[in-house]
């Protein structure tokens, strides 16, 4: 991963370590050590570390991956069925003529 420094000119050099996610904070969202501890100490829980991130995003794609196969099958299954049914259908046109 590539390393983000921190934008204020008293922090310069210092390395980004993640995101504030509080929707009323004014400042900018992503912090580096520096930034944490002044302008975002009053909601320290709502900032994101890079790698916390990393690991949230896996796991959603995980489970979208995991729920993309499973209406896959059952998309799957519904096709079958579909199949049966029109093939009954035209076995039932063909014997009433």
């Amino acid at each position: 991963m590539d390393i983000f420094k921190c934008k204020y000119l008293t922090h310069e050099n210092e390395e980004i370590m993640g995101f504030c996610l509080n929707q009323r904070c004014q400042n900018v969202t992503q912090y580096c050590y520096l930034c944490l501890n002044t302008t975002h100490q009053e909601h320290f829980n709502d900032c994101i570390r890079f790698t916390k991130l990393i690991l949230f995003m896996n796991e959603c794609m995980q489970v979208y991956n995991q729920q993309r196969k499973q209406i896959e099958k059952k998309l799957n299954k519904f096709k079958i069925i579909f199949i049966d049914q029109k093939k009954w259908i035209r076995k039932l046109i063909y014997w009433k003529i």
